[in-house]
């Protein structure tokens, strides 16, 4: 690089980086995996309500009948 020498193994390391485009999405996805995360939470939430409920729903008509 520049006037400096690379040896072998400089050479090999610098082979394996990754590419931009591939730094780019590894950068997208950690930037987005937080609201993924929050997401799969309130909706984990949102179907033991609606699960609770059911089950409720079920218990009352099993009741009447």
């Amino acid at each position: 690089m520049g006037s400096n020498v690379l040896s072998d193994k400089q050479v090999d390391a610098i082979s394996k980086l990754p590419s931009l485009d591939e730094l780019r999405g590894q950068l997208i996805g950690l930037i987005v995996a937080p609201a993924t995360g929050i997401v799969s939470v309130i909706q984990a939430a949102n179907s033991s309500v609606v699960n609770v409920l059911q089950a409720y729903l079920d218990d009352r008509e099993q009741g009447a009948a």
